[in-house]
């Protein structure tokens, strides 16, 4: 290979990957509708977030349940071991 081949080898084609990387990265953040800036009105419309549309509801009777079980491990946030 001469060494404008090598060059263009080594050089050119991993610069037009990156570049087209960035290209892909970057351009569509250009078309962004402008940002609230404290102390502009606000202009947008309302978005409510709802993770869930219909809640969990419960399909019968709770399992009996007996005394609550007792941890032997001591410590936890107040430190008495």
């Amino acid at each position: 290979m001469t060494i404008l081949q090598t060059v263009v080898v080594y050089v050119g084609i991993p610069a037009a990957a990156l570049a087209a990387l960035a290209a892909v990265i970057l351009l569509p953040g250009r078309r962004r509708s402008a940002r609230y800036r404290p102390g502009r009105s606000w202009d947008f419309a309302p978005v409510w977030y709802r993770p869930v549309t219909d809640p969990v509801t419960s399909r019968g009777e709770p399992a009996p349940g007996g005394p609550a079980p007792v941890s032997a491990v001591g410590g936890g946030a107040h430190g008495s071991w």
